[in-house]
C-alpha cells in the first residue's frame, strides 16, 4: 500500500514519528521531505497523490490553515483517493474540510502502543483505492 502524508511543516517532528511507524509496519510512505532542490516539487507532489492508495492528512491547527494542505486534500478528493485524517495536535474538527468531518479520525497526538495499534488497524482495513477518474481533474496550481 502506497501512502501519501499531507502535513504542515510546523508539524514535521510529529509527522516524522508517524512516518517511521508506518514504514516500520512495511507500508510504502511518501511525504515531501524527500524533495531536493531543482525538482519540480508541485508536479512531484501531485504525481504522488495520483499514485497513492491512501491519503493521510496530519490534522493540526497548522494543517487546517495551510493553503498547500488544502490544495493537496482537494486534489485527493477530486481523484477519489481514500482519506484518513490522523490528528497530530489538538484541533477543532469543525474547522476541517467537510470531507474530513465525515471521516473517522485516528488520534495520534500521543504516540503510544494504543495509538499505533489503532492506526495500523484502520490502515490495514482500508478498502483498495478506486481507479483514477478519466479524464483526470484539473491539477491545483
Amino acid at each position: 500500500m502506497r501512502i501519501f502524508i499531507s502535513y504542515a511543516r510546523q508539524d514535521q517532528a510529529a509527522v516524522e514519528a508517524l512516518n517511521a511507524d508506518l514504514e516500520r509496519a512495511r507500508f510504502q510512505v511518501w511525504m515531501d521531505e524527500e524533495l531536493i532542490g531543482g525538482e519540480s516539487w508541485w508536479d512531484t507532489i501531485l504525481e504522488q497523490i495520483r499514485s497513492c492508495d491512501l491519503f493521510i492528512i496530519a490534522m493540526s491547527p497548522n494543517s487546517v490553515g495551510s493553503r498547500a494542505c488544502k490544495a493537496e486534500l482537494d486534489y485527493a478528493i477530486a481523484l477519489s483517493r481514500p482519506l484518513l485524517p490522523v490528528k497530530v495536535q489538538e484541533v477543532a474538527i469543525q474547522l476541517a474540510h467537510p470531507a474530513i468531518a465525515r471521516t473517522q479520525m485516528v488520534d495520534y497526538t500521543t504516540r503510544s502502543m494504543e495509538s499505533l495499534l489503532a492506526l495500523m488497524a484502520v490502515v490495514a482495513n482500508r478498502p483498495p483505492a478506486p481507479p483514477l477518474p478519466d479524464p483526470l481533474p484539473e491539477a491545483p496550481t
